[in-house]
């Protein structure tokens, strides 16, 4: 092998190198600034020259700017700016989607240079471009740039193809990101608002019913229920998913009402997302059975515990198996019937026709057992959040 061929071959594998390295660098970093100065540097290095930069096509489509750079003087990145016209080498290379290459730009006839460059000692240069997204105009120009006249030669340009397209596809990535960003963001203040009016709707009910009910044994049942579905609009306007855990939403309602009863009551159940368009239900659900608890069953009573449990099903049609449990609770005589309150008919008839759910509610020897059963299919959100 001559001299010459190992020569290349080095420089071919240094090239490889780069190209790993800024790969690396593409999927770690969010930052784009960082990404395209390294960018840069890496190319300046797979190459051997002095300077390197990436000039950004701005929204008019007709002015370059230099958005990130390596070996410039002060100044430049970040500043300066080219008009992008058929007589300069960065608007032939937009105009043709080419590479350009000027080996020596003392002797070059066919295309004027940005002064700036002649003042940083530039005598070569090559332009590739680096595309925009579908439909989108090009990002701009990798421009690799050296102070002594050089040729840049097959193997050079189809590495400088494939860094650009990378660079290009790195761009992509962190633009869409960018998107999402700022989309999410937007939703969450959507959100906060449209939470912060439901609460407001709430207040309101609870005032009107305040004036309509004031003598009325049902205003504090009312109130206690209103305050229900405001704990959930809470923890819906808090994160930015649609959703509540189950198992925080059992701990915040048990909490609501029985203060100094946590000895009383264990919680056991892996995380589980209730959609917020179906968690409304269950939730009056939990508070109408702690409500009983507190005044009636497990936590109202010296001897009383309450176990609520939880499990998914691993099989073709994964349910939930929700479990509530009250035990050592000294029941009434008699072979009476309980009456049917608003939480049974919650449980018997809401819970099946809202969220397809098998239930059962009975008053066993010891306390109130409540299970519901609910197909995992249905706790998925039907669409985006509002």
């Amino acid at each position: 092998m001559s001299s010459e061929d190992g020569g290349k071959r080095q420089e071919m594998l240094r090239q490889q190198t780069v190209l790993a390295k800024f790969g690396e660098l593409a999927l770690k970093s969010e930052d784009l600034d960082e990404i395209l100065t390294e960018a840069c540097r890496l190319v300046g290095e797979a190459l051997g020259t002095d300077l390197a930069k990436v000039v950004e096509l701005q929204p008019d489509g007709r002015t370059l700017m230099v958005r990130a750079g390596v070996g410039w003087k002060p100044g430049v990145v970040g500043h300066t700016k080219m008009q992008v016209d058929k007589g300069s080498s960065e608007g032939h290379a937009l105009e043709t989607g080419e590479p350009v290459i000027s080996s020596d730009i003392a002797t070059e006839t066919r295309f004027q240079y940005a002064p700036f460059l002649i003042d940083n000692g530039v005598r070569a240069m090559v332009n590739v471009i680096i595309i925009g997204a579908k439909e989108r105009q090009p990002y701009g120009i990798l421009q690799v740039d050296s102070r002594t006249p050089r040729e840049f030669d097959d193997h050079d340009i189809s590495f400088l193809r494939t860094y650009a397209n990378l660079l290009a596809a790195t761009v992509d990535r962190l633009s869409a990101l960018l998107e999402l960003r700022e989309n999410a963001a937007r939703q969450n203040v959507l959100l906060a608002e449209l939470q912060h009016r439901s609460r407001n709707i709430l207040a309101v009910v609870k005032a009107i019913a305040a004036r309509s009910l004031s003598a009325s044994p049902a205003l504090e049942e009312f109130n206690a229920r209103l305050s229900a579905i405001s704990r959930v609009q809470g923890f819906l306007s808090r994160g930015q998913s649609w959703s509540v855990d189950l198992g925080e939403l059992v701990q915040t309602e048990l909490k609501a009402h029985g203060d100094g009863q946590a000895d009383k009551a264990t919680v056991e159940g892996p995380p589980v997302n209730l959609p917020g368009d179906k968690v409304q239900t269950l939730a009056l659900v939990l508070h109408e059975l702690a409500t009983n608890a507190v005044k009636y069953g497990a936590l109202s009573q010296p001897s009383g515990r309450l176990s609520v449990k939880w499990s998914v099903t691993s099989d073709d049609s994964p349910r939930l198996m929700f479990d509530w449990r009250e035990s050592g609770v000294r029941m009434p005589a008699g072979d009476t019937p309980p009456r049917h309150g608003y939480g049974r008919e919650l449980i018997e008839h809401a819970l099946p026709y809202q969220l397809e759910a098998e239930t059962q509610f009975e008053f066993t020897g010891d306390g109130v057992h409540c299970a519901v059963v609910i197909p995992l299919a249905i706790l998925k959100p039907e669409g985006k959040q509002p």
